[in-house]
């Protein structure tokens, strides 16, 4: 079964994604449109239909969502930021070295549901974002890129979202 995560394809692998070593928004910043206790049925996008891929619980445990996948017992930490009609999202994870990394995406609410847009750091020209002040880049390591600050992010989100991408996941709450 596949991971459950707000920026799932990024914390699978943890390369090409939005990271940083420390979140760019926290508890304080945060929003909780869910209620703790919800349960989701997440769905993938597959040949262009959505094929449900788990089923789970989410909860707050000091200020941070933790989903549960029911399927196979997997975590995820993660928060919400409102931005406009949409939500700014960190999810709380580790890297090979079993070091906290913190993975960005955008969830956008529509119809009962929340789409999840995890972008890559190879979607757009990593240098030309770090040369606008946008990201860092650590060296031979240029598919990662770290934004510098929450406005940074809405920018590189705002692409993604300008850019007409198609939404990686599909979480409907269920009542």
């Amino acid at each position: 079964m596949r991971r459950i995560a707000i920026v799932l394809l990024c914390a699978l692998a943890l390369s090409g994604c939005f990271q940083t070593t420390t979140p760019l928004f926290g508890t304080k910043d945060a929003v909780y449109p869910i209620a703790s206790g919800t349960h989701y049925v997440q769905y993938m996008l597959n040949k262009g239909s959505w094929k449900e891929q788990a089923r789970g619980t989410i909860t707050l445990d000091h200020g941070w969502y933790v989903a549960r996948s029911k399927d196979d017992n997997d975590t995820i930490r993660f928060l919400l930021k409102q931005w406009g009609k949409n939500y700014l999202a960190v999810a709380q994870d580790e890297d090979n070295d079993k070091q906290p990394t913190y993975l960005y995406g955008v969830m956008r609410p529509a119809n009962g549901a929340f789409y999840e847009y995890g972008p890559q750091c190879r979607d757009f020209d990593p240098h030309a974002l770090q040369k606008r002040g946008i990201v860092t880049l650590k060296p031979r390591d240029e598919e990662n890129c770290a934004p510098v600050s929450v406005d940074a992010l809405q920018t590189i989100m705002q692409m993604v979202l300008d850019s007409s991408a198609k939404p990686d996941e599909k979480y409907v709450l269920l009542k």
